[in-house]
């Protein structure tokens, strides 16, 4: 059993503390305030001090507090890796953390198949911190929530209900009010046989919308696939910008994204959406979507979004049949091999309907059986929604059955 006890400035070590033990301390309680300010924690196994971790506030708005764990090698076969790691895993869900970020040394080690059965995922090669170059981990304590507000005539199944912008921007609110950590804001359907729209119908519908949802309490996220619009989404308040084409044409939203600090979600498409539900063919559905996301990501590192920055989507329901659709869903850990952070959208697709036999709008509780699923399984860090509050208890109940021990 340990203990972690926060450190306070100028407090002492008992004196069989080891040496790198000291001068981890010494750096963790003097780690400058900017990006973010930082608390540390002594673990206790007994009277004995076995190491330190970090707590690391929410730097901005949308952007989620994180925990730091170090461990030294010294103790890691005792077991204390383990038990420091669980420590942080009830000290994170105690304060609500959505996520911890553990660091570890750039190999294979006792502390990373720790953090491998605890749940963590390798979450990008390695960054240059406050501690210097390391593994970045990450488990995801809650699977994020982010709501839809379609700013559209026709889309599939909420068509002209938010077309005016008062209507959107209250839907907006309703759905951050609902427990929406991300909205996505569209003003151009993506629906199979969808026609297209101009960028200055485009502009019209979506900006409005974005700066009367500005300070909502939730990360305002573009979906688009027109440059113009993705910059002024960006100047009007939006973080995220959601390419649904994966930048297959060109990589300018990724160089708009990386210019602007922004995140950027490159989603996998077979075809367009006027023709791609017309006899979508894949001779292996699952490798061939994981490797053109592969190619996606590298496209925007290329252009300089860093890998933190970057999320992946499979594109349920885009270019797919029903078996492809399934198939992805039951496959989706394989994803984790991009290490970037996966957002899935199953919300009132017409898989559901072939399912349920129900229409669009009454798919509400199939798609919260899609988000319990993945939140279980720990194989989406957000899901994309229509019906907030309801994938909202969905998910609380698969992560708790994902952490339990």
């Amino acid at each position: 059993m340990i203990r972690l006890e926060r450190m306070e400035p100028g407090m002492t070590l008992p004196a069989e503390a080891s040496r790198l033990l000291r001068e981890v301390v010494t750096k963790t309680l003097s780690l400058p305030p900017a990006p973010a300010p930082w608390n540390g924690y002594l673990a206790w196994a007994g009277e004995r001090v076995i190491g330190t971790c970090a707590f690391k506030n929410a730097p901005a708005p949308g952007r989620p507090a994180e925990i730091a764990c170090f461990t030294f090698p010294e103790n890691e076969r005792r077991g204390y890796a383990g038990a420091m790691a669980r420590g942080l895993v009830e000290l994170a869900r105690a304060a609500k953390v959505p996520v911890i970020v553990a660091n570890t040394m750039p190999e294979e080690n006792a502390s990373t198949r720790v953090l491998r059965r605890l749940g963590f995922r390798r979450a990008g090669e390695g960054v240059d911190d406050e501690i210097g170059r390391t593994w970045c981990w990450e488990l995801r304590l809650r699977t994020q929530l982010m709501g839809v507000v379609n700013v559209t005539p026709d889309s599939f199944s909420d068509g002209g209900q938010f077309f005016s912008a008062e209507a959107a921007i209250a839907q907006g609110r309703a759905l951050v009010a609902a427990g929406a950590e991300l909205i996505d804001v569209g003003g151009e359907s993506t629906r199979p046989g969808a026609a297209e729209v101009s960028e200055a119908d485009e502009l019209a519908r979506v900006l409005p919308v974005l700066r009367g949802l500005k300070g909502c309490g939730a990360e305002l996220s573009i979906d688009t696939t027109k440059p113009a619009v993705a910059a002024a989404a960006l100047e009007a308040g939006a973080t995220l910008v959601n390419d649904v084409t994966g930048l297959r044409g060109s990589d300018a939203l990724a160089r708009l994204a990386a210019k602007a600090g922004a995140r950027l979600c490159v989603m996998h498409m077979q075809g367009v959406p006027r023709t791609m539900q017309e006899n979508p063919r894949y001779d292996d559905v699952v490798g061939e979507v994981l490797a053109a996301l592969r190619g996606s990501i590298e496209k925007a590192l290329a252009a300089g979004v860093p890998r933190a920055n970057l999320l992946a989507d499979p594109g349920i329901g885009f270019g797919k049949t029903f078996d492809h659709n399934l198939s992805l869903l039951k496959h989706l850990g394989r994803f984790r091999e991009l290490e970037v952070s996966m957002l899935v959208g199953t919300s009132r697709k017409a898989f559901l309907g072939g399912l349920t036999g129900k229409p669009a709008r009454e798919r509400d509780v199939a798609t919260a059986a899609t988000v319990a699923v993945l939140a279980e399984r720990g194989t989406a860090d957000i899901v994309r929604v229509h019906a907030v509050a309801e994938a909202r208890d969905a998910a609380l109940v698969g992560d708790a059955v994902r952490l339990a021990r």
